[in-house]
């Protein structure tokens, strides 16, 4: 406990002094809104802490301020107020497609899927040559139990950005949790062309290995599958689902 204190005594100094060098740099305040997000009042941080850091941030970028007062009020619970900061942020930037996709991950945890819905194709619209929109598109036509509309978002994404490896990766996911859906070995070969391409040996292309082994032993391909289980096992050597998918393939 106190050497926790301790801790976080350094860190919030440290805070406290790249904001004195740079008061009318925005970065060191948003650094220290998270920092107070985390931490709770009797070490130096809070909500209060926070809100009053965002303010000042509002004055030097109102864009990240409404943003960072957004991300304080979804900490604290209060939607109305998310919805209003979320929605002054479009309005400072009406090309920026995160105030949007955020409300829209807001409203979809509060099960309030219309809304959700309009705010990530707000996003779409606002920036469709970013992928964080038709995410947050497709994710909320599934909630609705959409899914065939949800699939053709990943396709239309495809259409506007080319193979991308998050859209690749979460159509893949969709298909997988609904069998009865078609396309399986499309998608399959969609998400193996984007992790050739991206960098090897990391976290997020482990996680993509392992679902690949899944889709491969779905469609009966047990070697594809387990050599996809091992390239994920070889970067993250304790995932459970990789383990217990190899195994499954004896």
């Amino acid at each position: 406990m106190f050497k926790a204190m301790r801790k976080a005594s350094i860190v919030k100094a440290e805070y406290d002094k790249a904001v004195e060098l740079a008061p009318d740099l925005a970065l060191p305040h948003l650094r220290l809104i998270q920092y107070c997000l985390i931490v709770p009042a009797m070490f130096g941080g809070g909500k209060d802490k926070a809100r009053a850091e965002a303010n000042r941030v509002l004055e030097l970028n109102p864009f990240r301020g409404h943003m960072a007062l957004a991300a304080i009020a979804r900490k604290a619970g209060q939607d109305a107020e998310v919805e209003k900061e979320y929605g002054e942020a479009a309005k400072v930037a009406p090309d920026d497609a995160r105030p949007w996709t955020r409300l829209s991950e807001s409203l979809l945890k509060q099960k309030r899927y219309a809304p959700a819905e309009e705010a990530a194709r707000k996003a779409v619209a606002a920036a469709p040559g970013v992928v964080f929109g038709w995410l947050a598109l497709a994710k909320c036509l599934k909630a609705e139990e959409k899914v065939t509309d949800a699939l053709q978002v990943y396709r239309d994404a495809e259409k506007q950005l080319g193979t991308h490896a998050f859209a690749s990766y979460e159509e893949l996911e969709m298909r997988l949790s609904v069998p009865e859906i078609a396309g399986l070995a499309e998608s399959t070969d969609r998400l193996a062309k984007a992790v050739a391409a991206g960098p090897r040996d990391c976290y997020g292309t482990a996680q993509a290995q392992r679902l690949l082994g899944d889709a491969y032993a779905k469609l009966g391909r047990a070697d594809d599958a387990r050599h996809a289980y091992e390239s994920c096992l070889a970067v993250i050597p304790d995932d459970k689902d990789a383990k217990r998918g190899l195994k499954k393939l004896g």
